[in-house]
């Protein structure tokens, strides 16, 4: 029986939940697509049949006629199953629209995605793309009614449908640390085999937020406090620097990242830190192998110093 074109959903695995939301809001219920003509390996409906080889079915799937979304997040990025169909897709340039999670920096984008635009699943021209490219596909444009209910119940739930994605990046994880300011709040903090520092938090009986990750910053070794209420951040990379921000109350009263700082003098990890009040004290390891340490007083900064009082 020959294949019914339609719209071919390319992710990974473990990104279920988020992929599930994206499939049932934006092509089922958005863009009215019948289910049959929407095929993605972990769909419960439509996926992989049991005893099925995974490649040459999927490989049968991305045909001429299909349009492929692909839903890049940090899991996507590791594996090599993903990028496989990407690559089958990518000589098809038409019929492939990749979108990325809030959490994938495009630095981080290589292979046959450079140079292509790619767009975020909270852009709101990205979707309203997304809808005008599965009509194309399917041989039908759904009701403008239609599609704004899909796509606004997408945006809706669109902080639980990013947390549902897997915490942890594509490189795995290297150094990790934690800090709560008060009751019921969390900060969590890590870096991946490539330095990335990435972060989420805990948003009371909202459960977790989505990933972000820091720019601005590499790291090899986090640790983090909370002196008093507030929330400090410390990582360093390499033998270097020890990098420093305090966590500000932003619009809204959300915490936001403050200013990065350095302090002085070139030391390596691991980092330790304890807070008694205000007061604040960070351990680490001279180069020669020493052990270390430095405070906060009076708001300034001690030099690092092997001795132990």
């Amino acid at each position: 029986m020959p294949l019914v074109p339609g719209v071919f959903v390319s992710h990974a695995a473990s990104d279920k939940t988020f992929v599930d939301a994206f499939v049932d809001n934006l092509l089922l219920l958005g863009c009215e697509v019948p289910r049959q003509q929407v095929f993605y390996s972990s769909g419960a409906a439509n996926g992989v049949p049991g005893g099925a080889d995974l490649g040459a079915y999927v490989r049968n799937r991305v045909s001429d006629d299909v349009l492929v979304v692909a839903l890049i997040t940090p899991t996507f990025l590791s594996r090599p199953f993903c990028i496989a169909e990407l690559g089958a897709a990518w000589g098809r340039a038409d019929s492939l629209l990749p979108l990325l999670t809030p959490e994938v920096s495009r630095q981080e984008l290589d292979g046959v995605l450079t140079g292509l635009l790619v767009r975020t699943v909270d852009d709101d021209r990205a979707l309203d793309e997304l809808h005008d490219r599965v009509g194309e596909a399917v041989g039908r444009l759904p009701k403008a009614t239609t599609w704004t209910d899909g796509k606004r119940k997408w945006f809706g739930d669109l902080a639980r449908h990013l947390s549902g994605i897997a915490a942890v990046p594509h490189n795995g994880v290297a150094s990790a640390a934690a800090c709560s300011r008060e009751l019921g709040h969390m900060e969590l903090f890590w870096t991946d085999r490539s330095s990335n520092v990435w972060y989420r938090w805990w948003i009371g009986d909202e459960g977790w937020s989505h990933v972000e990750r820091m720019s601005d910053v590499k790291a090899d070794h986090l640790a983090a406090v909370s002196p008093d209420g507030l929330e400090m951040l410390f990582g360093i990379h390499g033998s270097g620097q020890v990098w420093y921000r305090d966590w500000v109350v932003g619009p809204g009263g959300w915490l936001a990242a403050g200013d990065l700082q350095w302090l002085p003098g070139e030391v390596v990890g691991p980092l330790t830190a304890v807070s008694r009040g205000l007061a604040v004290e960070l351990a680490a390891w001279m180069p020669n192998g020493k052990p270390c340490h430095l405070w906060r007083e009076n708001n300034g900064w001690t030099a690092w110093t092997s001795e132990w009082h």
